[in-house]
């Protein structure tokens, strides 16, 4: 179920296609079935999702916690480009926001994405 990615940091493992062990298809469109399991039994979220799926396509660095786009998020059929730059975040991504590091803090980060912040300290 975890692959060894260094020494010491683990990540859930892939399929040959590139998908997570917990993805499934559903009428051609790829789901986790840890969010189906969540969102079926009425269980927040973050109860049952490890923080790194929450965040992702976000990234966090141990330490001071600096959240990112990972690299490869866009090689994923379920994300693309704007064409243009925008201000707001996905109300998705504040919702993982949300669960992972509180009550506030997407809420928080949206607020100041919307004032063209980029990066914004979120207490733990």
């Amino acid at each position: 179920m975890f692959d060894e990615v260094e020494p010491g940091v683990y990540a859930i493992d892939t399929t040959e296609d590139g998908l997570c062990l917990f993805a499934y298809v559903y009428r051609n469109n790829v789901r986790c079935s840890l969010h189906t399991v969540a969102f079926t039994l009425g269980l927040p979220l973050g109860k049952v999702k490890p923080k790194a799926c929450l965040l992702w396509p976000m990234t966090f660095s141990e330490g001071e916690e600096l959240l990112s786009v990972t690299e490869d998020a866009l090689s994923f059929r379920c994300n693309s480009r704007r064409r243009e730059k925008s201000r707001r975040i996905c109300p998705s991504l504040v919702e993982a926001i949300e669960a992972a590091y509180g009550e506030g803090c997407g809420t928080k980060v949206e607020q100041e994405a919307a004032k063209g912040l980029r990066r914004t300290m979120l207490g733990r």
